[in-house]
């Protein structure tokens, strides 16, 4: 537990250095301004429509008019909008809320990643 706890401070250093520009901006920044607006764009779809309980349209979008179930055409995201929800529920900023989810899903990867290896090798030295 003691080397899992020192190997998990310096891959938050590590995280926390390379997303720095992200962090300090973390209400107003994406990570770059080409694909990231559609992922919120497509997040946001999902949490509007859990917010007021429209489930029987929830893949229909406003893109791609006339078709039916465009949300299917693109990433879904809906585990990250679920994890979104509450945090835009609080704050309002979707930004703010998928820079959130963000750098918990690099967590959860890393906390992932070493249980997966851990098991496998059945050493505490990965």
């Amino acid at each position: 537990m003691k080397s899992f706890l020192k190997f998990f401070l310096l891959y938050l250093l590590l995280l926390f250095f390379t997303f720095r520009s992200l962090l300090l901006g973390i209400r107003t920044n994406l990570i770059d301004w080409f694909d990231y607006p559609l992922m919120l764009w497509i997040m946001y779809q999902s949490i509007s429509k859990i917010s007021s309980l429209q489930f029987t349209h929830f893949f229909n979008t406003t893109s791609f008019y006339p078709y039916t179930n465009t949300l299917f055409f693109s990433d879904l995201l809906l585990p990250q909008a679920i994890l979104a929800w509450p945090i835009f529920a609080l704050t309002q900023n979707l930004i703010l809320s998928f820079n959130l989810v963000f750098i918990l899903t690099l967590i959860l990867n890393y906390i992932g990643a070493y249980l997966f290896w851990k098991k496998l090798f059945k050493s505490n030295i990965i």
